[in-house]
């Protein structure tokens, strides 16, 4: 129903914010990643939505960057996971961390996650596993990256300089990670970003 809002951000804390369109105030969900690449208020912002709708309940969930809210609705996909659970996974860990932990059906790491348990954890792998792929890469943390791992902070910066959002650049660049070649210098992928993205 909504794909984003676009608007004043009013207050912002840990787990919310709320953001003024056209007179109304939207209290949304978010989670610590988002927290942390949200500028003080006021300011405009562009948050992804995603609208939680019960017939009790009805809440809005938001995120900095595209690749965060696709990976809240496939953890969302899961049986008996909610999306108080699935804020919870995409707070404690990252998008590569996540990925890494399916792929190598690491319980553990994802026990470890607040409100997930062992049981969680393994029909998280059984359910995920093959449907990772459909996401694209997810390595936004540069963890498990070809490329020189400096190139790629470096390149981070200069995104921000230029004005991206953190959460924004980290997907840009995770976008054509698997474009990038050793020998690229820093200005090399940066310009497979710009080529990339239009």
């Amino acid at each position: 129903m909504y794909a984003y809002i676009k608007g004043i951000l009013k207050n912002k804390e840990i787990s919310k914010a709320v953001v003024e369109n056209s007179g109304i105030g939207y209290e949304i969900n978010i989670g610590t990643f988002t927290y942390k690449d949200l500028p003080d208020p006021p300011e405009e912002v562009m948050l992804y939505l995603y609208h939680y709708l019960r017939e009790d309940n009805e809440e809005l969930y938001g995120f900095s960057c595209e690749g965060e809210k696709k990976l809240f609705e496939l953890i969302l996909s899961v049986s008996k996971i909610g999306p108080g659970k699935a804020l919870n996974v995409i707070s404690q860990i990252t998008p590569g961390e996540f990925a890494a932990a399916i792929k190598k059906e690491d319980i553990n790491k994802l026990a470890s996650v607040k409100g997930i348990g062992k049981k969680t954890a393994e029909r998280m792998i059984v359910d995920l596993k093959d449907k990772l792929a459909e996401l694209g890469p997810l390595d936004y943390d540069f963890s498990d990256i070809r490329v020189n791992r400096e190139k790629m902070e470096e390149a981070l910066m200069g995104l921000l300089s230029l004005g991206y959002r953190e959460a924004q650049a980290r997907e840009m660049l995770g976008a054509v990670s698997a474009r990038i070649k050793e020998s690229d210098s820093v200005e090399d992928i940066i310009s497979r970003v710009f080529k990339y993205h239009g």
